[in-house]
């Protein structure tokens, strides 16, 4: 029985983290400062991981809807500064970071979901 137990034992997979990337966005999101007023950042998930994000100007509020985070900005911001710090995990962390963009959400799709 105690041969049994010793080989299952040596089946185990090898110890280790998934392969990862860490990385750093700066980027500036143009706005219509007469309408838009939602910015769409990532989300942590599985693939990724939101260090730190900072908003220049500072956000009003903070909204969350069907898995999507949106950031109010004061009335009349023509642009926004966003620096996100982050970690990728998986081999393709390119494919990630294309899908982790800030944009500008124009009125009449997500605004009037919140």
């Amino acid at each position: 029985m105690a041969l049994l137990t010793l080989g299952a034992c040596s089946t185990l997979p090898e110890r280790g983290w998934p392969e990862r990337h860490l990385g750093e966005l700066s980027t500036a999101v143009e706005l219509s400062p007469d309408t838009v007023r939602l910015v769409e950042v990532p989300m942590s998930d599985s693939e990724l991981t939101i260090l730190s994000l900072q908003v220049d100007p500072p956000a009003l509020a903070e909204h969350f809807r069907d898995g999507r985070r949106f950031l109010e900005l004061p009335p009349g911001t023509g642009s926004a500064h966003l620096t996100l710090r982050y970690r990728v995990f998986g081999p393709d962390p390119q494919a990630i970071e294309r899908r982790m963009m800030p944009r500008a959400v124009e009125p009449g799709t997500a605004r009037d979901e919140m």
